[in-house]
């Protein structure tokens, strides 16, 4: 699969599930796993044997000899770590299947969430993308449509205003369900939580498809390297990338480019990168706007 090439989002829990869980009880102690719990490291063995050997070679030939030991001891660690873990199979999802109910889309939610832990517990997959689709009317008691009816007067109708604050009240509590569940599973001194990065976002600042105000939650630890527990508000310095700068409604200064955010994501999982999605774009009037520097704030 190429890299840059994203991956077709999965609608269905149940396929998902099957896919990384096929059969069998992940977790399940095996014959294999009582030998390797009864053995030492296997450098142990032979430790006096590399000590011996190294003065009598080659500065060359030491260099590797000692490279071939610290590539078996990350091995050896890392399968240790994996044998920690708090790894278990989820139950297969329950699903509502009545789309009259709202729990036809939270039991799928719900199901998404169990999944999503149980593949990162069991160190499946290192990145997870949860993308939600509109809101029932039903989660907002109203009638109409939500986004032509609601998100779309939001700027300026106080009934929309109030029911696109609520649509916000629900996706918070899905959010807050992903994070409870994240941080119920135990891992090395603290949560899985704690050892993850989660990112809330929406694709627009504003029902009325304005970006200009783009609010962004970061949660989770990520093993201590995120600063937690703040709010940041930049000011809005940047000169607006709107190919349409003199539309109304279009502020002429805007806050950092997210892929500021993004950078400091990567830099938090130990996963630092140059650039994501470009190092530089540029104004109508041909300001360039660098994209290439992390948030110094959300990092310890």
């Amino acid at each position: 699969m190429d890299p840059c090439r994203p991956l077709p989002p999965d609608t269905d829990p149940r396929g998902a599930f099957a896919r990384l869980f096929p059969s069998g009880q992940v977790g399940d102690v095996t014959n294999a796993d009582r030998v390797r719990a009864g053995q030492s490291s296997v450098l142990d063995f032979v430790g006096d044997d590399y000590d011996a050997l190294l003065p009598r070679l080659s500065g060359e030939d030491r260099q590797k000899l000692e490279l071939h030991r610290d590539l078996v001891r990350g091995a050896e660690l890392r399968v240790q770590e994996l044998a920690q873990f708090q790894c278990s199979r989820p139950p297969a999802p329950e699903l509502d299947n009545n789309f009259a109910n709202v729990a036809h889309y939270e039991s799928r939610y719900n199901a998404f969430v169990d999944i999503t832990a149980a593949a990162l517990a069991c160190d499946l997959t290192r990145v997870v993308t949860i993308q939600l689709s509109q809101l029932r009317n039903d989660h907002l008691g109203i009638a109409g449509d939500v986004h032509a009816d609601y998100a779309h007067t939001s700027d300026r109708n106080p009934e929309a205003i109030e029911v696109m604050s609520r649509y916000g009240e629900v996706h918070a509590g899905h959010v807050q369900r992903l994070l409870a569940r994240l941080d119920s599973i135990p891992e090395g001194n603290g949560t899985l939580l704690d050892n993850t990065a989660v990112l809330w976002v929406s694709e627009l600042a504003t029902g009325t498809h304005r970006y200009n105000v783009w609010p962004a939650v970061v949660a989770g630890g990520a093993g201590g390297a995120l600063a937690t527990g703040r709010y940041l508000r930049f000011v809005p310095r940047t000169p607006t990338p709107s190919p349409n700068p003199t539309w109304s409604g279009v502020d002429p200064l805007v806050g950092r480019p997210h892929n500021h955010l993004l950078l400091s994501l990567a830099q938090a999982m130990d996963a630092p990168m140059p650039e994501i999605g470009g190092r530089e774009l540029f104004t109508t009037s041909g300001v360039r706007i660098d994209l290439t520097t992390p948030v110094d704030e959300m990092l310890t």
